[in-house]
């Protein structure tokens, strides 16, 4: 490309919302010149499949999902290891890292997010410091696992629960610290935490609750442990960080589209505040029609369907984003699904059993499910999700939604 380029359609992000916006606009306009502009050098791979490939299930190639003779049938520019620097003209011009300036009749931004820079004391130049966001930090953590013997995990999320996995797998000790007085605080009540720290202890995974790392302990260049902000020390030849998400925005700085507390703010149509500029994926911060709130979802299927909607309207066949957002993972033995948005400001209704482990927690407002956390029940999620948007009145219902004896089914 170079400063006399134009396209109709620019795309900012070569992840899966990024490619598969181009992909639906081109299947509703056949002639319209698209290009994506994607920061990472390497054309688009999952970052859900990274877990599998560390585990050994998968292939490192299977990690990727296209390649370039793809982008070539479909006529989508793909333009790998360039970074936006600037957005322009109300969002017809583009500027780029290497001085490229890139005009358009219309823009996405799916650029996603980064993890944050580890800044521990003592921690630069330690080499065995892992993230798991992009294929170079697979790429890294690979080989090392073999030469791996006691880990500390840092986080209270999903990548937390793949880190733990993967190290388990390899036999390797492991600590895990979490800022939060019991895992999962930000999704569910301490009942169901304690579920899934007791399924951590089966597995052998030491367990700190509301702790962090403070320092980082380093002698001749490698990693010999952490010091916890309570003040005990770990010895680990292995520090793994599933904290720390930052969305990738700074370029839209001073441009004049509208940011939210957490990203681009968006209505139903992903369309932002600028006429002709629209949002999609972990960044965008939009008004959910399903749940009737403005929020951001960072998983993958969200991203893909919102790729899906955004491309068609780009494309003239205008169509709200309806999507229940959901996440389900499968660790250490468990499955974990969340529905809605489990917000912990709200009443919820409690369902457990110990033996065998199963957990549901649902979030009511005004008797209608808002949300759900489900441990070890995955035949619930297709009935909780159609309560949700269905608008089912549960008031009154709290008793037998809390009774495990009584299938959810009869209930409403």
């Amino acid at each position: 490309m170079n400063s006399s380029n134009g396209v109709d359609y620019l795309i900012i992000g070569g992840g899966i919302a990024g490619v598969t916006a181009a992909e639906t606009i081109r299947e509703h306009d056949k002639s319209g010149s698209i290009a994506i502009v994607s920061m990472e050098p390497h054309l688009l791979y999952s970052r859900v499949l990274l877990p599998s490939y560390l585990k050994q299930r998968i292939k490192r190639e299977q990690v990727f999902m296209r390649r370039i003779a793809d982008f070539d049938k479909s006529d989508i520019g793909f333009l790998a290891g360039e970074e936006v620097t600037a957005v322009g003209a109300r969002g017809h011009e583009v500027t780029l890292s290497s001085g490229t300036i890139v005009r358009c009749r219309k823009l996405l931004v799916a650029a996603g997010g980064r993890v944050a820079p580890v800044t521990y004391e003592g921690a630069r130049g330690l080499q065995e410091i892992y993230r798991l966001q992009t294929i170079e930090d697979a790429d890294r953590l690979y080989p090392a696992l073999p030469n791996i013997k006691e880990a500390v995990v840092v986080g209270g999320g999903f990548i937390a629960l793949e880190f733990l996995e993967i190290l388990q797998l390899r036999g390797i000790r492991t600590t895990l610290l979490c800022r939060d007085e019991h895992f999962g605080a930000r999704l569910m009540s301490k009942a169901g935490s304690q579920m899934i720290e007791g399924n951590f202890e089966e597995h052998g995974i030491r367990i700190l609750m509301g702790e962090d790392v403070a320092s980082v302990l380093g002698q001749d260049g490698y990693l010999r442990g952490v010091v916890t902000a309570r003040g005990k020390e770990l010895r680990a030849d292995g520090l793994f960080v599933g904290v720390g998400l930052l969305r990738n925005i700074e370029f839209l700085q001073g441009f004049g589209i509208s940011l939210g507390k957490k990203g681009i703010l968006a209505d139903a149509y992903l369309r932002t505040n600028v006429s002709d500029v629209f949002v999609a994926g972990d960044i965008a911060e939009f008004e959910d029609v399903a749940l009737g709130m403005t929020h951001t979802v960072g998983n993958w299927n969200n991203a893909f369907l919102q790729g899906k909607a955004v491309g068609r309207t780009m494309a003239g066949k205008d169509t709200q984003f309806i999507n229940l957002p959901s996440y389900s993972i499968s660790n250490l033995g468990f499955h974990w699904t969340v529905v809605g948005n489990p917000d912990l400001s709200l009443p919820s209704v409690i369902r457990e059993q110990r033996t065998p482990p199963q957990y549901l927690e649902f979030f009511l407002r005004d008797g209608l499910l808002m949300g759900a956390v489900i441990i070890n029940l995955p035949r619930a999620q297709s009935v909780l999700q159609r309560w949700i948007l269905e608008r089912r009145n549960l008031s009154g219902k709290e008793g037998l939604l809390a009774d495990i004896k009584v299938a959810l089914e009869t209930i409403v």
